[in-house]
């Protein structure tokens, strides 16, 4: 049975990687940082999760969540055709990249 704390600990691992990745981009994503951005050795972060992959994994999963649920805001505020919606999703989605691009230029 897992900790309901190391759940949430996951969590705040997951989310401040998603901020790094948005914010400096995914070159500049290493589990140190994400262990900086916290306040806690990159050791504490590796003992929380199987391997580096799936710390890479549950960051991807965060952010991408992200991504869909600016996608379904922008298509909400958008309203109106299907091909307004796709537009609006279009929108989301370049923003998104071009913010990520942004940081690692």
């Amino acid at each position: 049975m897992v900790d309901d704390s190391c759940i949430v600990v996951r969590e705040e691992i997951d989310d401040g990687g998603a901020l790094g990745f948005e914010d400096e981009g995914p070159l500049e994503l290493t589990v140190r940082r994400i262990a900086v951005q916290l306040g806690v050795s990159h050791a504490a972060v590796y003992h929380h999760f199987e391997d580096c992959t799936a710390i890479l994994a549950g960051v991807a999963e965060v952010a991408f969540g992200r991504l869909g649920e600016a996608m379904v805001v922008r298509q909400s505020v958008m309203g109106g055709t299907a091909l307004e919606r796709f537009a609006a999703t279009g929108l989301a989605y370049a923003k998104f990249a071009l913010k990520i691009r942004a940081s690692t230029a």
